[in-house]
C-alpha cells in the first residue's frame, strides 16, 4: 500500500482521558494505560464463561471454522481460553502471556490471529490444541492492533526485540501470507512509519486500512499487483 491521504485532527482528543475532563468517565469503558478498554465484567446470562476471571478479562470474539464448528474465545491478561457448553478449555501457549495491554484478535481463513502489544503474534488454527507464536515472525513482532484488508493482515503500532516500541508505525504482511513479515518484494510485505500524526490507537479493514492516530487518522489503499 503506498496511496495514504492524512487527515489532522485539532485540539480535541477525546480517547485520551487524563487530557480531556469531559472524557474521564465513559460509559461501559474503563481508562486503560492511555486509553480506554471495556468494562472487564460478564453477563449473568452467559454460562459459558461461569468460572472465568472477570475483572481480567481483555477480549471476547468468535471464530468459524471451515467444517462451521464455533468457536468463542476469551482473553485475559495471562491466558486464553475456548468457551464450550463444558466450560473453559485453556488454550495458552506454553508459559502463558505476560499482557497489559487490551488483546486485539480477528479471523483471517481458517485461522484466529490475536495481538496484546507485548507477547509475540499470536496464531490458533481452529480445532488446535493452543495458540502459539505465528511461524517466522522477525524478532518476535508483536502489535497493539491488528485488521485485515485485501487479503493481508495489518498491524498497527508494533513492537519487536529488535527495534523495540514503533508507536506510530503500521506493518502489513506478504499477500495472501499472513504470516510473512519480512519486508520483501516479491511478497508484498512492508511497514510504513508516520510519526506526524503520533501514536497508533487503532485499525480498521475491509476494502481499505483506516490507522486511527492521536492526531489525525490516515487511510491506505492497496495500489499493488493483485498476485496472490
Amino acid at each position: 500500500p503506498t496511496q495514504m491521504p492524512i487527515w489532522i485532527f485539532e485540539d480535541f482528543r477525546p480517547d485520551q482521558f487524563e487530557e480531556n475532563d469531559e472524557a474521564s468517565q465513559p460509559i461501559n469503558a474503563n481508562p486503560d494505560g492511555d486509553g480506554f478498554s471495556p468494562i472487564g465484567q460478564l453477563s449473568d446470562t452467559d454460562p459459558l464463561f461461569a468460572g472465568a476471571p472477570v475483572g481480567d478479562i481483555k477480549d471476547i470474539n468468535l471464530g468459524v471454522s471451515f467444517a462451521r464448528e464455533i468457536f468463542k474465545f476469551l482473553f485475559t491478561s495471562q491466558r486464553i481460553y475456548r468457551a464450550t457448553s463444558s466450560g473453559l478449555t485453556d488454550l495458552s501457549r506454553p508459559g502463558n502471556y505476560s499482557s497489559v495491554f487490551p488483546w486485539n484478535s480477528l479471523q483471517y481463513l481458517n485461522a484466529m490471529y490475536a495481538v496484546n502489544g507485548v507477547d509475540p503474534l499470536q496464531k490458533y488454527t481452529l480445532a488446535d490444541p493452543t495458540f502459539l507464536n505465528a511461524p517466522g515472525l522477525p524478532n518476535n513482532l508483536t502489535a497493539r492492533h491488528i485488521a485485515v484488508s485485501h487479503n493481508v493482515l495489518h498491524l498497527a503500532n508494533t513492537f519487536d526485540t529488535l527495534e523495540g516500541n514503533k508507536t506510530s508505525r503500521w506493518r502489513w504482511s506478504g499477500l495472501g501470507l499472513p504470516d510473512s513479515f519480512t519486508p520483501a518484494p516479491e511478497t508484498q510485505s512492508d511497514f510504513r512509519d508516520i510519526p506526524q500524526l503520533g501514536e497508533l490507537r487503532g485499525i480498521t479493514g475491509g476494502d481499505f486500512v483506516s490507522l486511527l492516530f492521536e492526531n489525525g487518522i490516515a487511510r491506505g489503499d492497496y495500489v499493488g499487483p493483485l498476485s496472490s
